[in-house]
């Protein structure tokens, strides 16, 4: 049985304490969301997002935008110790699984989630338009044509679409190991 928490109000410190937090975690969402909106509003109303150096367009939001996001999401990680103090009354074991899982989002899994998301993305999509083309049968001849046109086209250009990401992860990791040898 879990330990049961006391009801008493929170001492007036750490209420100013967590208000600050509250409010510094508000303010870098905050922040986050209007660069991000400003940024998308920039790139497609003069069509090339001159808003960093790194990249073009919304492929370069990412390198824009990350440093702020990592940040902001790993400052996530003193929740676990506001429920492990007791200044919060949520579970530090459910806490610690939901913080845990956004700092492996944001850190551990950038350029590499796409070897696993890709093949099951393409497999379902190259499932339903294979389901969509058996069930077209009764539609108008031109609908089933397409769908198997789509098909056809879909299965090697997905393969060119991998092979790209791959090379494009190949190109950054370098990048990165380069200026971790700096």
């Amino acid at each position: 049985m879990a330990p049961s928490r006391s009801s008493t109000p929170a001492s007036s410190l750490t209420q100013a304490y967590l208000f600050l937090y509250n409010l510094v975690s508000l303010g870098l969402w905050s922040t986050l969301t209007f660069r991000l909106l400003f940024s998308l509003f920039q790139t497609y109303s003069d069509g090339h997002g001159s808003y960093n150096s790194e990249g073009e367009g919304v492929a370069g939001l990412f390198v824009y935008l990350f440093p702020l996001l990592r940040t902001t999401q790993s400052l996530a990680a003193l929740e676990i110790f506001h429920s492990l103090f007791g200044l919060v009354r949520a579970s530090a074991m459910t806490t610690t699984m939901q913080v845990a899982s956004r700092l492996l989002l944001v850190w551990g899994v950038i350029y590499n989630t796409f070897f696993i998301l890709y093949p099951v993305g393409i497999s379902s999509e190259c499932f339903l338009i294979y389901l969509t083309v058996v069930n077209a049968s009764g539609l108008l001849s031109i609908f089933r044509f397409a769908f198997i046109t789509i098909l056809l086209v879909y299965i090697p250009g997905s393969y060119i679409l991998f092979t790209h990401m791959m090379a494009q992860r190949r190109k950054v990791m370098k990048a990165e190991g380069k200026k971790k040898a700096n």
